[in-house]
């Protein structure tokens, strides 16, 4: 899966076909509708509790707005709650990771139980 675009273009997709206004998106999202609007507009990025909660409002799914190309309700309709921002980074590891080689994957694996080795004789 591939980066296809950006999440604050996503994120304003999302609110223009919503049909919403930009009052209405604020109190969704239970922010001012300045929010809403430097969500829309800035260079800055949104941050992953940012966007689940944009993903939980909208009943889309995060990775979507991250800018996959997967389809915007993608399993996250089985889900009972919404992605914790830890799970929305493993999620995006977990994507990257596809794109790689199977000898490449086996050399990530190898850093991350070193990682837990050494956290675990600390």
């Amino acid at each position: 899966m591939k980066i296809v675009s950006t999440p604050r273009e996503r994120v304003k997709e999302i609110f223009q076909s919503s049909g919403l206004k930009q009052k209405d998106i604020a109190k969704k999202l239970g922010i001012t509708s300045s929010g809403v609007s430097k969500i829309v507009t800035s260079d800055d990025g949104v941050s992953n509790k940012l966007l689940i909660k944009i993903a939980d409002a909208f009943r889309v799914n995060p990775l979507y707005l991250l800018g996959y190309d997967i389809p915007i309700n993608y399993e996250y309709h089985k889900r009972k709650e919404p992605f914790t921002p830890e799970e929305l980074t493993v999620k995006r590891i977990a994507f990257k990771l596809k794109d790689l080689n199977y000898e490449e994957v086996r050399r990530i694996e190898k850093i991350i139980d070193l990682f837990l080795e050494r956290r675990i004789n600390k």
